[in-house]
């Protein structure tokens, strides 16, 4: 059995929620297609996939020395200039199942040694080398609720 829902108030007026699309000749101007978990916008015609752009909360950590807690609920786009040596963690990754994604814009990566509570997975098992005066750019992935990252980097040419 479907689930339908009309959503109806000043702000969203004609939105469609459920798992096949509004009966033909309703006046809707969105579905939330339940099925696969997306978006659809009607054009006249045909509903059509509907993408946003995605803005992220910068958790800005400023200088760190010594370990960083990286709590994800806080962002996950982290701003920091190493300014000494460090474990860090992170908190608050989606479960499993599910990605989270991190993105580090770190300053000085390279003059100290950040050892990772869990070691991400590198391209060819080779962690970056990160500059020791500059921005590097780290993207971290996980999608079992942290037990395994995987990572890539920018090198400090930008």
């Amino acid at each position: 059995m479907a689930t339908r829902q009309v959503v109806n108030d000043n702000l969203f007026s004609r939105l469609w929620v459920g798992d096949t699309a509004p009966p033909t000749g309703a006046t809707y101007d969105m579905w939330y297609d339940t099925t696969v978990e997306q978006w659809k916008k009607y054009n006249g015609a045909a509903w059509e996939n509907v993408y946003y752009q995605v803005i992220e909360q910068v958790n800005a950590k400023g200088n760190c020395t010594g370990n960083q807690t990286l709590d994800l609920s806080l962002g996950n786009v982290i701003t920091a200039t190493l300014t000494g040596a460090g474990i860090w963690t992170f908190t608050n990754m989606a479960p499993a199942g599910k990605c989270s994604t991190v993105t580090i814009i770190l300053t000085n990566g390279g003059a100290f040694v950040i050892t990772w509570a869990v070691p991400p997975k590198w391209p060819d098992a080779t962690p970056p080398t990160l500059a020791a005066a500059g921005v590097d750019i780290l993207i971290l992935q996980t999608v079992d609720g942290g037990t395994t990252w995987y990572g890539t980097f920018l090198p400090n040419k930008i």
